[in-house]
């Protein structure tokens, strides 16, 4: 990335509100937070051999080592509001026992 290019995204970032993102590239994004903090968030599909338009068996692929829906949303798709709601561990009870009562399998 060009340096120039750089220093106007962080000047930009300078004269935004603390929190506000700046999308550099598709799937970048870079922000200050109030402490003056950079953080960049890449996005999985950054990368070539990742981006679901190129390369569609990666993702489908890459989607079974998760367990839940909200777990893929929050850490490969960066949703922070994913998983509201979802019960801890509920892929794992197991209610058809014989007793009738829920066990952790």
């Amino acid at each position: 990335m060009h340096r120039t290019y750089i220093s106007a995204v962080l000047e930009e970032l300078d004269r935004a509100p603390a929190q506000t993102s700046v999308e550099l590239n598709s799937g970048e994004r870079w922000k200050l937070t109030k402490g003056g903090i950079l953080v960049v968030r890449d996005h999985y599909s950054v990368l070539p051999e990742r981006d679901p338009e190129q390369n569609p068996a990666w993702k489908s692929k890459e989607r079974r080592k998760y367990t839940s829906q909200a777990a893929w949303e929050r850490e490969p798709e960066i949703v922070d509001e994913a998983g509201g709601g979802e019960g801890m561990y509920s892929e794992r009870h197991n209610l058809g026992c014989a007793t009738g009562v829920a066990q952790i399998c």
